[in-house]
């Protein structure tokens, strides 16, 4: 089992069940988004751009949206982090999903007029 399986289903339930369902409604927006595992969490690309991550933590889930520093200039002259907006969600609650794909949507429509992502 991968590690990114692994974290999913070590947590508890309703964090499980949330965080799997997460994951399946991230990857549904967009064929070309990719997951992988760093940092202890599961984190998901576009074309290379940093798209988002998700956390557990308590009785919540948090998907992370990322604002990749190499999009903005500013930001990889002064050496920035990435900024993130979280959105925090109670396991045991309905996931907003509209909301959740407009977000996820935005960034890839961002990404996609920026191209590809520089070195």
């Amino acid at each position: 089992m991968r590690e990114i399986d692994c974290y999913c289903y070590e947590q508890p339930e309703p964090l499980r069940g949330c965080l799997l369902a997460l994951r399946h409604i991230v990857r549904e927006v967009n064929p070309s988004i990719k997951e992988s595992f760093k940092t202890d969490v599961p984190y998901f690309y576009y074309k290379g751009w940093k798209l988002a991550y998700l956390w557990a933590k308590g009785t919540k889930v948090s998907l992370g949206i990322i604002y990749d520093r190499r999009s903005y200039p500013k930001f990889r002259e002064r050496n920035l982090t990435d900024e993130t907006k979280a959105l925090l969600f109670k396991a045991d609650a309905d996931l907003p999903l509209d909301t959740l794909c407009n977000r996820i949507k935005e960034r890839i429509e961002f990404y996609e007029n920026l191209g590809k992502p520089p070195l």
